[in-house]
């Protein structure tokens, strides 16, 4: 009897370890951790069993089941319980290279009421490269490829003007330092040679003849004024190596 009841536990346990082993392998909840949610696509093209389902950048469940129904499709995935989803959320699939299938991604919306049990999502399909390229006219393709090329021509000729451009500047600068250098030299012997003559007519003036036909010294005064004047603009010429002047 004892040898029997253990057969038979042994048997009823290996059975329970089968179910939940087929089921394991068919993706299904054995634990009742997860919940079932639907979508409807008009397009499910890449979209099948097994596919990834991700909230938030974080893998939560995987799509269990893809059906045909009046106007569009109906894709019915897992996610976990503990994810509370709006009711207006939108599921997206999209393509994360040229040839793989389809994932799908949960964007939670902004409703405060939370997804019901039998709501439905919005399911929206995104087109890869490839898809978008079958639809296009090759006349078209050429075209955008010609209008590139043209494109970069042109900017690689702008690219050539200008540094032309600068090497032109440059040349012309270097010119006109060059002989600014050269008009504030003569220009400061210039001012020298006449800072020197009328320091000469100064005394002229205070010593000689003509110094004593003047009844005052308003001119005498005037000429050391304006020899001070030279004076200080000698002085700023050095220092600044240039003039400045002001008209008004």
């Amino acid at each position: 009897m004892r040898k029997e009841l253990l057969i038979g536990s042994f048997s009823l346990i290996a059975i329970i370890l089968f179910i939940g082993g087929v089921l394991w392998i068919k993706g299904k909840d054995i634990w009742g951790r997860e919940r079932i949610i639907r979508a409807k696509f008009t397009d499910a093209t890449g979209i099948q069993p097994g596919v990834y389902v991700y909230f938030r950048g974080v893998k939560v469940g995987e799509v269990k089941r893809v059906k045909i129904i009046p106007y569009g499709v109906m894709v019915e995935f897992s996610v976990q319980k503990e994810i509370s989803i709006p009711s207006d959320s939108k599921v997206y699939a999209e393509s994360r290279g040229l040839f793989e299938d389809k994932i799908l991604f949960l964007v939670p919306g902004l409703s405060s009421q939370a997804l019901g049990k039998d709501m439905v999502l919005e399911g929206i399909r995104k087109e890869n490269i490839l898809e978008n390229l079958g639809r296009m006219d090759v006349k078209e393709v050429i075209t955008a490829l010609d209008e590139l090329r043209n494109f970069a021509q042109t900017g690689e000729k702008t690219l050539k003007e200008a540094e032309i451009f600068l090497k032109d500047l440059r040349k012309k600068l270097e010119r006109i330092e060059t002989t600014a250098t050269s008009q504030m030299e003569s220009t400061g012997k210039a001012l020298k040679e006449l800072n020197l003559t009328l320091k000469e007519l100064s005394e002229d003036f205070k010593g000689g003849a003509l110094g004593h036909l003047i009844s005052d010294t308003l001119f005498y005064q005037n000429l050391l004024k304006t020899l001070i004047r030279l004076d200080s603009v000698l002085e700023r010429f050095q220092r600044d190596k240039g003039i400045r002047v002001k008209l008004f």
